[in-house]
């Protein structure tokens, strides 16, 4: 997921703007109790704002910020339950403190409630950790204002969003386009994408037009594509977020019927239907959540040449009908 291209300060002196609305600094800052404009020293980044005075300046703004923090999946607002469940989604809590660029004690203060993060240190975990940045910030502010700093982000990954729900086949040619054997080819062919992307050529075909079009590719040197950014951000429209869902579980199940004996090396196939408490699912669905982001983390790590393409299903669903 790509991070780069977003100035944290600048979201942030914007972010506490917007959210005032034409409120004045004063207004505000006494509202909050404050005897002094407070309001300008943080937005002027003289002083650094804490979490816990976000939640209050949020609140006396009338902004929904539980609601924005659950598009996160972050079921909390209180600074020690927000690290907690930052926490819950990642294997090693220390992955989290590198990100905000803090060490593991103070995290471990911050969980622990003697210490709490600033308004930077959640903003830019959001941002890179989540990759969630722009969306995060329109549904604290809503429909009717916008970032300007993150307006070209936002509209880019609508593109983004609008072609892989028109042609979900496309997230399959975008990775076939990163392999390394792709590469290496003397010039592009849509035969050969359509075979590594499991597609039939017109298919394949029609999808890298659309994904041209939507300027998520373009061709370079000797004729082949290249990826320019993709955010791969497909949960903000929950409709179209379903029938990718639908189209992949499809996909794999169709791979699955396919196959002669187990997979074993390169691939898995696995269910279980069991019965569990109420506490044990939460912990469970941490345990998912937390296994979802470490292998989005080691994808973006990942520096080696790209040789497969696969598609990663994660579900925790009851059986119920509807």
């Amino acid at each position: 997921m790509t991070t780069t291209g977003i100035q944290i300060d600048r979201v942030k002196r914007e972010l506490l703007q917007a959210l005032r609305g034409r409120r004045s600094q004063e207004q505000v800052s006494q509202r909050l109790g404050y005897g002094f404009n407070q309001v300008y020293r943080w937005e002027s980044g003289k002083t650094r704002m804490g979490w816990s005075q976000f939640v209050e300046y949020c609140r006396v703004c009338h902004r929904p910020l539980a609601k924005a923090l659950q598009f996160v999946g972050v079921e909390a607002v209180e600074s020690r339950e927000l690290v907690r469940g930052l926490v819950s989604t990642a294997s090693r809590p220390s992955r989290l403190a590198a990100v905000v660029g803090v060490s593991r004690f103070t995290w471990s203060r911050w969980s622990t409630g003697r210490g709490e993060p600033t308004l930077d240190h959640v903003l830019r975990l959001i941002h890179v950790y989540f990759g969630l940045l722009p969306e995060f910030a329109a549904r604290l502010l809503g429909e009717e204002k916008q970032l300007p700093v993150i307006q070209d982000e936002l509209d880019r990954r609508a593109r983004e969003r609008r072609t892989l729900y028109a042609t979900p086949e496309a997230g399959t040619v975008l990775a076939a386009l990163e392999l390394a054997s792709y590469a290496k080819l003397r010039s592009h062919q849509d035969a050969w994408v359509a075979k590594a992307a499991g597609l039939d050529v017109a298919d394949a075909r029609a999808s890298l037009q659309d994904l041209k079009r939507a300027g998520i590719i373009e061709a370079g040197d000797r004729g082949l594509y290249r990826v320019v950014r993709a955010t791969h951000d497909t949960l903000t429209d929950w409709p179209g977020y379903q029938r990718l869902c639908m189209h992949w579980k499809a996909r794999g199940m169709a791979r699955i019927k396919s196959l002669t004996v187990a997979p074993v090396l390169t691939e898995v196939a696995g269910y279980r239907v069991f019965a569990v408490s109420a506490p044990a699912l939460r912990r469970i669905r941490d345990l998912t959540l937390r296994y979802y982001h470490d292998v989005r983390r080691e994808l973006d790590r990942d520096t080696g040449p790209a040789e497969f393409v696969r598609v990663l299903d994660v579900s925790i669903l009851s059986p119920e009908r509807k």
